[in-house]
């Protein structure tokens, strides 16, 4: 089996190796992927980042085959019912956003396609349904409207501008968050929308779990923002922020809760496969309501952003 090789780096958005240890001796609770890794903060930006890391080679070490993210499109049954509630409670929020159905299309890490084929279906007179993903390998398919492309955004070309791109729960996950943006920002149309949904650093669970908050997620997850340092990343790539906004997602407090009862008991099986975990989520939805309607804190923030041109 191949080993992960770790590294100690400076800061990913200022390069600053000015980083105060904030957590050490992290494992990964939720897909027991090997070795104890480091979470610092910048001293100069604030960022809160993983210090000690896999390096680049390693990165797909990082992930299993079963991972989640890859597998939600397959899911059926009271998951697969969550999940369409999810995509739906997207849809609505970026309507807002865009004032009714964007021209054009790009999902940036968008797993299997399943958000996008639900768009496809919702947004019936769409141009361009385009998401790209490392988890596809490197094919090009196209399934009910939407292109689906793999490999690395990074090293992608495109030939066309979008008028809506969307990075959800993606940002953590670069090496690189600050790059990432900027190439998004030059295949963003005159008046289109960049929409970035991350994990918030400052939710109130990330205290009550500080070694099992769900957002952590060590070692796939490398940048761990808050509000302030989300906003900093997007002006660095001379964007404006129209607005960061909470996330309604009962999954946080539920993955946290399963996350701690499989560490604490030495349970063997993985936290979101426990039986009744769709089930926890449910019964938490009403108090992570009062947290994110009543309070405003949550675990997920999502962040408007978008370029000073006018559409043509």
């Amino acid at each position: 089996m191949d080993k992960i090789h770790k590294v100690t780096v400076g800061c990913p958005l200022c390069g600053s190796s000015n980083t105060m240890v904030v957590l050490k001796d992290l494992i990964d609770v939720e897909d027991r992927i090997e070795g104890c890794y480091t979470v610092g903060q910048c001293g100069e930006c604030g960022l809160h980042y993983l210090s000690t890391r896999p390096d680049v080679v390693s990165l797909p070490l990082c992930y299993r085959r079963d991972y989640h993210a890859q597998a939600m499109g397959r899911r059926g049954g009271l998951r697969g019912f969550l999940y369409q509630q999810r995509f739906a409670y997207r849809a609505r929020r970026l309507e807002r956003y865009g004032h009714g159905m964007p021209e054009s299309v790009l999902e940036i890490g968008c797993g299997d396609g399943a958000f996008l084929r639900y768009l496809a279906k919702r947004w019936r007179s769409v141009k361009r349904l385009v998401g790209v993903d490392p988890g596809l390998g490197t094919s090009v398919t196209d399934v009910d409207g939407v292109r689906l492309s793999g490999g690395h955004f990074e090293a992608m070309a495109f030939m066309d501008q979008f008028s809506l791109i969307l990075l959800y729960d993606v940002l953590e996950h670069v090496y690189e968050p600050l790059s990432v943006i900027r190439k998004a920002a030059t295949l963003l149309a005159p008046g289109g929308r960049l929409i970035i949904q991350v994990p918030n650093w400052d939710s109130w669970w990330r205290k009550v779990f500080p070694r099992h908050w769900e957002g952590l997620q060590v070692p796939r997850h490398m940048s761990f923002f808050t509000p302030g340092s989300l906003q900093r990343l997007i002006e660095m790539a001379d964007l404006k922020c129209y607005g960061i906004l909470p996330v309604y997602d009962p999954g946080e407090l539920s993955v946290s809760l399963c996350n701690w009862s499989v560490d604490h008991w030495r349970l063997k099986s993985r936290p979101r496969e426990l039986p009744g975990f769709a089930g926890l989520a449910l019964l938490a939805a009403p108090l992570v309501a009062i947290q994110v309607f009543g309070c405003g804190n949550a675990g997920e923030m999502e962040l408007v952003a978008g370029n000073n041109e006018k559409k043509q």
